[in-house]
């Protein structure tokens, strides 16, 4: 490697915001899977942060050359839809890019990213503060275990505070909270209960995001609002009846609601897009575990 010692990149290489940096701690065997399907199933202009995060995944199973091919295509999908030329946008992929090159024993390259990265904090002639970069984690936190769900909170709050309009950092910090307050089992009073205004708020700014209707919806049945809370769910499976992640959650309203028929209906559906999804398999189970205790 000619013009820089390894630890000098190392040094460099640690100060990047990305996946790299963010001590994510992987709990799921199946989360490459999960990965997968949201690649194929998901519908929104930011996929390029599940190619992020997927990439980082063929690195801790060593795959470097996979790692590449998947960050190649983060960087196709933020060229496909955002043309502008956002420059902003490309950090965490252009340091992911980084830090695989360096594993892969490939400095040089390494070098060239870590390059690509400072100087487009140079033309932007600002802080390393960036919304993207605050969202980008919070939802890597929030994909990858339960015990970031704090920290993608206190994320999405920190790209709220610079971009408080942005539909996808809303969205974000409603299912973060929505999440929280459901960790465990709990149940938090009604009193307590924040996610509902902040749901409400993500519907209203973006409402094409049908996985946020539903979760207003299950919430608005957490607080005995049925009716409010089954027009929600009418709307997410008119706008969304072949996303997964909006069929797991009407199946789960209609479980909750006493519809386990409709429930399972709904699940068999959902299972066929995604066969190896626990959380599906699960739901299937409380479905039958319902059915068995009505009839005793």
């Amino acid at each position: 490697m000619s013009g820089i010692s390894e630890e000098a990149l190392k040094t460099h290489l640690l100060q990047l915001k990305c996946h790299f940096t963010w001590e994510l701690l992987v709990k799921h065997t199946e989360l490459e899977d999960r990965l997968n399907d949201q690649v194929t199933f998901l519908v929104t202009k930011n996929k390029y942060m599940v190619y992020n995060l997927l990439a980082y995944m063929m690195h801790l199973k060593g795959d470097y050359p996979k790692a590449i091919a998947i960050l190649e295509k983060a960087e196709e999908m933020i060229k496909e839809n955002y043309p502008d030329g956002t420059d902003h946008r490309y950090l965490v992929t252009y340091g992911n890019y980084a830090w695989v090159f360096y594993y892969f024993n490939q400095y040089e390259e390494s070098q060239k990213y870590i390059d690509k990265v400072e100087q487009i904090h140079k033309e932007l002639k600002d802080t390393s503060d960036r919304a993207e970069i605050y969202g980008e984690k919070a939802w890597a936190l929030l994909t990858f275990s339960a015990d970031h769900y704090e920290e993608a909170k206190q994320c999405f709050e920190k790209a709220l505070e610079l971009e408080p309009e942005d539909p996808e950092w809303n969205s974000g910090y409603a299912t973060a909270v929505y999440r929280l307050e459901g960790f465990n089992g709990r149940q938090c009073p009604a009193s307590e209960c924040r996610s509902i205004e902040l749901l409400e708020r993500a519907v209203e700014k973006n409402p094409n995001d049908a996985v946020v209707k539903a979760l207003l919806a299950l919430k608005l049945l957490d607080l005995n609002r049925s009716d409010e809370g089954k027009t929600y769910i009418e709307e997410a499976l008119e706008q969304a009846p072949s996303s997964p992640y909006v069929l797991r959650y009407v199946a789960k309203f209609y479980r909750r609601a006493g519809m386990v028929d409709e429930a399972l209906r709904v699940l068999e559906t959902a299972i066929n897009l995604t066969p190896t999804s626990g959380f599906l398999h699960y739901q299937i189970g409380l479905c039958y575990r319902k059915k068995y205790l009505t009839k005793k």
